[in-house]
């Protein structure tokens, strides 16, 4: 990838040869040889400093998702379309719920169901988002008021994690739609930060933690070992 970048996500496009990484600010960079080489891409659309992307998510073949890191940003998510090279894309920005007093939610990640097409987005807080159109979005609550960090879908639940600073308890929940939340409790310690899938199977890492957990169903989790620990993303 490209020197002087802070790169905050990658992804394939799946059926295009288009690798795509989104960076602070208003570049994204794309690669067409499986991410041998990367060339740098301008995001005109949108103001050089409003925006810092964290979040990706695929939509298709040609379309994603990314929520602005710090998430404040004119209240918005981020959806781009274009070409299969990367080349040439517009970028749009949809707005997202607000608070009952009408104050700002810091969204922090966003998933999609692959079979249904539904969005879920998380907060900082106590609120989760779904959208079936990427651009129309629905508030809803999450199970407790916490740092919800990071969430995905493994083919039959959305999960999601929470980091409380402490490494004192595992906070997680899930949802099979998107729309109601139920408490989970991930059993071993860690201040967790980040969850992907491998397969159907969750994998969660964190920081201070030489270990990650495992569950294939955000309910019943599995210690693993690792070698060093300080994770922030997977």
């Amino acid at each position: 990838m490209l020197v002087g970048r802070s790169h905050l996500g990658t992804m394939s496009t799946g059926a295009a040869p288009l690798m795509v990484y989104l960076n602070t600010r208003n570049f994204f960079g794309t690669s067409v040889d499986n991410g041998t080489s990367w060339a740098d891409q301008t995001i005109a659309q949108i103001p050089v400093v409003k925006w810092a992307m964290k979040g990706l998510v695929m939509s298709g073949t040609k379309t994603f998702l990314a929520v602005p890191d710090g998430g404040y940003a004119d209240d918005g998510i981020v959806e781009a379309t274009g070409n299969a090279d990367g080349a040439s894309m517009f970028w749009g920005v949809w707005p997202m719920p607000l608070k009952d007093d009408g104050t700002k939610i810091l969204w922090t990640a966003v998933t999609r169901n692959s079979s249904s097409g539904r969005y879920v987005a998380i907060s900082q807080g106590a609120y989760s988002a779904w959208s079936d159109n990427g651009q129309t979005w629905t508030r809803v609550d999450l199970p407790s008021n916490k740092n919800w960090m990071d969430v995905a879908w493994n083919g039959t639940v959305f999960c999601a994690i929470a980091y409380d600073g402490t490494g004192t308890v595992g906070h997680a929940a899930t949802s099979t739609n998107g729309t109601s939340w139920t408490a989970r409790t991930i059993s071993t310690q860690g201040n967790w930060k980040a969850i992907c899938v491998l397969g159907t199977k969750f994998i969660v890492i964190g920081q201070g933690v030489s270990k990650s957990m495992t569950s294939t169903d955000g309910t019943t989790w599995v210690e693993q070992t690792m070698t060093a620990g300080g994770w922030n993303d997977v």
